[in-house]
């Protein structure tokens, strides 16, 4: 079940939140790679792309509870040794002190990992949890440009209504549903036919559509 993160305007597992706090947590982790070259950063890195090819691999099927769980061991070892690393390091003052009063981004991120673990983790689970937060980030972009060119809505309603119908519109297109159909159907038969998608990719079962 795909749907657009604009707003909860429809039941259902809507990740923008989710996917904001890993995203962040993951780019932090790429600066890592980048720009400090931290040994537990590159081994992440290395751990993240075999998941996500398992995950591709698997063709929107959960992935076998057993591998799912070697992923997650295997974080919390790679997490659990960035963490002694940078605890072993002395201070360096002119990098700032983090929020462990050790020295720098990296400490904090490996601090922070664990708390988030089930967030960063979810997509090995569940294939409705998308690998990264691009789609949210590209349904929110038109948005940015609305507020660049306009300024802003010109009342609160009017911003209420442009985020209901792009949020309708835009669930619509990644349902691959009839645009105009969709605007013209009550709200009861769009909400059953977005559980019923979602019941069919967890189960990998079609069912017909209600009337």
């Amino acid at each position: 079940m795909r749907l657009n993160i604009l707003i909860p305007l429809l039941p259902g597992p809507i990740w923008t939140g989710i996917g904001c706090r890993r995203d962040s947590l993951l780019r932090e982790h790429q600066d890592r790679v980048d720009f400090d070259d931290e040994d537990w950063a590159n081994r992440m890195g290395r751990l993240r792309r075999h998941a996500i090819h398992a995950v591709n691999q698997a063709g929107g099927q959960p992935l076998p509870e057993r591998l799912a769980d070697r992923i997650g061991r295997r974080t919390d070892s790679i997490v659990a040794g960035g963490l002694a690393w940078h605890e072993a390091r002395p201070h360096h003052p002119q990098r700032g002190v983090g929020a462990g009063g050790n020295d720098d981004g990296g400490h904090n991120l490996v601090l922070r990992l664990p708390d988030n673990r089930e967030d960063v983790l979810r997509f090995t689970r569940d294939p409705t949890v998308p690998v990264t937060n691009n789609e949210a980030e590209r349904a929110l972009r038109p948005l940015k440009v609305q507020q660049k060119i306009s300024g802003s809505f010109r009342s609160p309603e009017g911003a209420r209504n442009h985020a209901v119908l792009r949020t309708v519109l835009d669930t619509a297109r990644k349902q691959d549903w009839n645009l105009l159909e969709t605007l013209q159907a009550p709200p009861d038969k769009l909400i059953k036919r977005l559980e019923m998608s979602g019941t069919a990719l967890r189960t990998g079962k079609t069912q017909q559509e209600p009337e």
